[in-house]
């Protein structure tokens, strides 16, 4: 696989600074390792994206307290109208200087000059981060899905724009779709996490449903998956059935997503993203939606020789 070799080695000439500050590897390594195949002069600059989201995603598990979280997420947002304000007057603001130290902003700030990136997504990704500091749990799963896309669909419609400037396609729409895909498919792999640490990512409507009390988790998991690390032919209990509805949310988005994509070109950077997907929820039908499954870290083996094969 030369070609995938030669990615990799480049990954530490580009934008070396904001790779390293980030973490992008370690706290996004589907979206970083699907940003080696875009073109060389394109990575820099979509790694200056997922470098941005990744500090501001990270901040509910950096931060406990609610109002040091929000401050956090609010410097973010007024280092971003900066950047913003510079690129649509013209007018150098000092605050720019300040920040140059930031590879991130730094990186950032180069982007949306030249794609002229819209401050929307941007405010739509640290929305979603402030609800999980002000509103607490999901009233239903319509709630959960809507928060699911609106951590994945602002990436996904960013970096469109910078694979096609001229927007030739229908990539709002269906990064709409993708981003709900993607998003609840990576809640569920990251629920395990989420339990233990206290994070309520279940939806009241569907613990009500199927009478889910919190103070009886581990009888769940059991019930769910009596034989972990091997999974259970015949789950259930109250946590699979809510697995299994969200898991439902998921693969139906997928689907549209799936036919919106078919309908018109699509780039990359989604291609990829879609297949990606597709691994986790086909690997997590196969595992009979074990959650705490180990394999879940990771798509399927043969995912990224295929995806050599089809870009090389």
């Amino acid at each position: 696989m030369p070609r995938f070799r030669k990615l990799r080695s480049r990954t530490s000439e580009i934008h070396k600074g904001v790779c390293q500050t980030s973490d992008i590897q370690k706290f996004d390594r589907d979206r970083f390792r699907t940003s080696l195949f875009l073109p060389e002069e394109l990575r820099g600059d979509v790694w200056a994206v997922l470098a941005w989201n990744v500090e501001i995603s990270r901040t509910p598990d950096m931060v406990k307290d609610p109002q040091i979280g929000l401050i956090r997420l609010q410097w973010w947002r007024e280092r971003l109208t900066d950047i913003m304000d510079d690129t649509i007057t013209g007018i150098h603001n000092p605050n720019i200087t300040a920040s140059q130290n930031n590879p991130v902003l730094a990186g950032l700030s180069g982007a949306i000059s030249r794609y002229n990136l819209s401050g929307e997504d941007f405010e739509i990704l640290l929305k979603t981060r402030e609800h999980e500091f002000r509103a607490g749990s999901f009233e239903d799963l319509a709630g959960l899905a809507e928060y699911a896309q609106n951590t994945a669909a602002p990436i996904f419609r960013l970096i469109a724009r910078m694979e096609d400037p001229f927007q030739k396609n229908n990539s709002d729409v269906v990064a709409n779709q993708l981003g709900r895909a993607y998003g609840l498919t990576g809640i569920l792999r990251a629920l395990p996490v989420y339990l233990k640490q206290g994070r309520d990512f279940l939806p009241v409507d569907l613990q009500c449903r199927h009478n889910f009390e919190h103070k009886n988790i581990q009888k769940y998991v059991e019930q769910a998956f009596p034989s972990l690390p091997w999974v259970s032919k015949s789950p259930g209990g109250p946590l699979y059935a809510i697995i299994h509805e969200i898991y439902v949310e998921a693969n139906r988005a997928f689907d549209a997503a799936m036919q919106g994509s078919s309908r018109s070109e699509q780039g990359i950077f989604h291609d990829i993203s879609l297949r990606t997907t597709a691994s986790y929820l086909q690997k997590l039908r196969r595992l009979h939606l074990n959650i705490f499954h180990p394999g879940l870290a990771t798509p399927g083996f043969l995912l990224p020789f295929h995806l050599w094969w089809r870009y090389k």
